[in-house]
């Protein structure tokens, strides 16, 4: 699709499925797919046409995914991320959600990619807000914020 046809819901989508191929090559070199380096250059293609997507969280989610199919490299993704956090002091994360919950994702997904970018004094003032942000039990504020904060 063209950049003026992106929907958020679509980039999301296929930046998480993006993600889960380049992830699978990863983990199982010897995963043979007929056309899965085509797919994911079609995805970098897609993704790079939803650039301008308004907001944060599907951001977050196309630099991970194109970070992790080694269509952009570790500076580039880390500079992205960067761009789109907060920070305060020693603590830094990630907004632009109505929620808390949906503010822990996010800081996940920022502390995610600056990790595997090895951006690892920023990804620790993340890492620290999000400590900030545990409940007495544990976990954050939902299920889905508490595994990615953790992942």
């Amino acid at each position: 699709g063209s950049s003026s046809s992106t929907s958020p819901d679509e980039s999301a989508l296929t930046s998480y499925v993006t993600a889960a191929l380049a992830k699978a090559l990863t983990e199982v070199p010897s995963l043979s797919v007929g056309g899965l380096d085509d797919a994911l250059q079609h995805a970098k293609t897609y993704l790079s046409g939803a650039a301008g997507a308004k907001r944060t969280y599907t951001k977050l989610l196309r630099i991970h995914a194109l970070f992790l199919a080694g269509l952009i490299g570790k500076a580039e993704a880390a500079s992205e991320v960067l761009a789109l956090s907060e920070s305060t002091g020693m603590l830094r994360h990630w907004t632009g959600s109505f929620s808390t919950a949906q503010d822990v994702e996010l800081t996940g997904y920022g502390v995610l990619v600056l990790s595997l970018t090895e951006s690892m004094g920023e990804a620790f003032e993340g890492a620290r807000w999000l400590l900030k942000q545990r409940k007495a039990s544990g976990g954050f504020h939902s299920t889905q914020d508490t595994i990615i904060a953790l992942s």
